[in-house]
């Protein structure tokens, strides 16, 4: 039985969106995501039940959202970044990360 509020997405469908990060300037890359949250891949912890920032540069302003880490685990280990973590994140709110968005808005 499938459990999903909202269908899940692939990055390549924000294509305004250049790069995302963890506060206070780490890089994170979304695996998937949806209006709801999503799951991203960090080089950073991402611990179950802690806050995050988000933010996200496209062709316009940066956005910065928080979202609250649901469940995490290490996803590989490589020798030149060290651990890596996957992490399902829901926002808190609408982030507005909308599949048609336009640069400028």
């Amino acid at each position: 039985m499938e459990r999903r509020h909202e269908p899940r997405r692939k990055p390549e469908e924000l294509p305004w969106l250049a790069t995302a990060r963890l506060r206070p300037g780490r890089p994170v890359r979304f695996l998937n995501w949806s209006t709801r949250g999503g799951l991203i891949e960090a080089t950073a912890r991402l611990a179950p039940g802690s806050k995050v920032s988000l933010q996200f540069q496209g062709h316009d302003a940066p956005v910065t959202v928080t979202a609250r880490v649901l469940r995490a685990h290490v996803a590989a280990i490589t020798r030149a970044e060290g651990l890596r973590y996957h992490g399902a994140i829901v926002f808190d709110g609408e982030p507005g990360l909308h599949v048609g968005r336009k640069a400028g808005g």
